[in-house]
């Protein structure tokens, strides 16, 4: 438990959760002030201020942790199990994932400098609302916002706020979206205004291997290969990968299932399915003088289960 503990706390100062509280079990836990103002950040994003959580209308079907942030149902008890879905599963997933795909269009859109984080995270609210879903992050384990929000070296899931964007910045937009009792996740990183070569080299070495380990995935591949390809697509570029992962998106209990598949190019070689989904999720620095972070994820053993639109 010490471990989880530990775990939550870090993970929600990292992100600059003052109204985060972590949960471990029925265990709820503040982090104090002086934690966040003594976090030895990477960068200069340092948190904002954020707003009441949002509230979602009850005529909205919603996941299991909705009201107490603790998600119930239960799924494989061993991370590289594989659990084949019938050809409904796929239909709903599907559905969600079209639908997250639009709502990450509706925020992508917004991304401009002078915009605050806070502002997209209203937008994806109500976009998902609109569309009869529940946005997934919110009150999952606690998060407090709809969407996740990366800017420059954040490296992932941060907590939209006041924070304003600037011109030259990078931010990822990480949706999921809950509807017919499935979860739809994809995210993309856009440019805020003028970026420098280096940070546009980045998004597009990102952008591009995230599309090569799509393509890989037909059924009959073994799952280890998903790593080897974005190992072998990033390495003559430069950039350090941090945390390459392959999962499976799929219903309750959360949105993350297994397989999780570890880098570097992972260890699990059971062939995909073709009634098995896939999320693929990578994030790249620049090399370490330097600490913006490109991220890059989408749902689907099949691209088909998000659209895509272009960047």
């Amino acid at each position: 438990m010490m471990t989880a503990l530990f775990s939550a706390l870090v993970g929600s100062v990292a992100r600059g959760g003052r109204a985060a509280l972590p949960s471990v079990g029925s265990l709820r836990v503040a982090v104090a002030p002086y934690m966040i103002d003594t976090f030895s950040y990477t960068g200069s994003v340092r948190p904002g201020k954020q707003s009441p959580m949002r509230k979602i209308p009850s005529t909205i079907l919603r996941p299991d942790y909705a009201d107490d942030g603790r998600p119930k149902a239960k799924g494989s008890l061993l991370p590289w199990q594989v659990e084949v879905k019938t050809a409904e599963d796929i239909a709903g997933m599907r559905i969600a994932g079209r639908v997250a795909r639009e709502v990450l269009d509706a925020a992508g859109r917004m991304v401009a400098p002078g915009m605050t984080t806070d502002a997209i995270d209203e937008l994806v609210t109500r976009e998902t609302i609109a569309r009869g879903a529940y946005p997934s992050p919110l009150n999952y384990h606690n998060f407090p916002k709809s969407c996740c929000t990366s800017i420059n070296e954040v490296i992932c899931h941060g907590i939209p706020d006041s924070t304003v964007l600037k011109d030259g910045d990078i931010v990822n937009i990480d949706i999921t979206c809950y509807i017919g009792g499935y979860h739809g996740d994809c995210s993309e990183t856009f440019l805020v205004g003028n970026v420098d070569e280096a940070g546009r080299q980045l998004v597009k070495v990102t952008h591009d291997c995230w599309q090569a380990a799509i393509e890989y995935c037909k059924p009959g591949q073994p799952f280890s290969g998903i790593g080897k390809i974005i190992e072998d697509f990033v390495k003559p570029c430069v950039a350090r990968t941090e945390c390459p992962t392959a999962d499976a998106q799929d219903a309750p209990p959360h949105p993350h299932r297994p397989p999780h598949l570890p880098p570097p190019a992972g260890t699990v070689t059971h062939p995909i399915a073709t009634f098995v989904d896939t999320a693929l999720e990578k994030s790249f620095t620049r090399a370490p003088t330097s600490f913006m972070c490109a991220t890059a994820s989408q749902v689907g053993c099949r691209s088909a289960m998000c659209s895509r639109s272009s960047r």
